[in-house]
């Protein structure tokens, strides 16, 4: 379970509370000014997070369109940002490998590695 918005409404000027889940505590009211909410482009990478007033875990958690509308609507403010363009970059071949991260590093270590490297990616 994610966020949920607490049926009792503030009164303007007062600080409203929002219920969340804790895995190690369950279900805890958090204030409103102890959230963060990151809304992403891509709404599957937009996520919010608090300090558990229970236990002090920092936690982070994906944030639907659903909880994004509750958390705004309840006076977080939102940082808004956007996936890197790498990924959404199609890539091919196989992963890399620790050899091959080693051989890089090897190769960076050599006067002549970027000569090197484009030769070998041509």
């Amino acid at each position: 379970m994610g966020a949920t918005i607490l049926s009792k409404a503030a009164p303007e000027g007062i600080m409203s509370w929002i219920e969340a889940v804790c895995p190690s505590c369950e279900a805890v009211e958090c204030r409103s000014v102890d959230f963060g909410l990151w809304v992403c482009d891509d709404t599957s990478a937009s996520f919010y997070s608090f300090v558990c007033p229970r236990c002090g875990a920092n936690l982070q958690k994906h944030a639907t369109d659903r909880i994004v509308e509750l958390l705004i609507a309840e006076g977080i403010r939102p940082a808004f940002w956007h996936l890197p363009a790498e990924m959404r970059e199609e890539h091919t071949g196989p992963p890399l490998t620790v050899d091959d991260v080693l051989d890089a590093i090897i190769l960076l270590d050599r006067p002549d590695w970027f000569t090197e490297l484009t030769r070998a990616t041509r």
